[in-house]
């Protein structure tokens, strides 16, 4: 038995009577873009935030490491100043020096006040005046 072949019918799209595309193709375009607006954006703030992590992380590297010279400047300046302290510690105990006491503090009294000069401005040479728009 043969079959008679199938006759395919086409059927056209619906459309709405002005000829626009129906409001669910409309809002489904609308979503579409944006949803690709907001997927940019979302790349883009993402983007920012690793960058700016990435440069903080790098200023706190930074700092860290000037906080640690810092703070082996000042622990070579403590041992240079206690070196320096006994040093001399060593040298008066080792002299004739005598221990300082209030009874032999010398005071120097203050000079009387003398009345200000005003001063008086030299003469310029005449090659040395310049025009007044100077």
């Amino acid at each position: 038995m043969a079959r008679a072949p199938l006759k395919v019918t086409v059927i056209p799209p619906q459309r709405s009577q002005r000829g626009h595309a129906s409001l669910w193709l409309r809002s489904l375009g609308l979503l579409q873009a944006l949803t690709g607006t907001i997927a940019i954006a979302t790349t883009l703030i993402t983007a920012a935030v690793y960058v700016r992590t990435v440069q903080t992380q790098d200023e706190w590297n930074q700092l860290h490491r000037r906080l640690r010279q810092l703070q082996r400047d000042e622990r070579y300046y403590l041992l240079t100043r206690e070196e320096l302290a006994h040093t001399l510690r060593e040298a008066a105990s080792q002299s004739q020096l005598v221990p300082l006491s209030p009874e032999r503090v010398v005071t120097v009294p203050a000079p009387p006040l003398r009345p200000l000069r005003e001063a008086e401005a030299p003469e310029l040479p005449a090659l040395m005046q310049f025009p007044s728009g100077y």
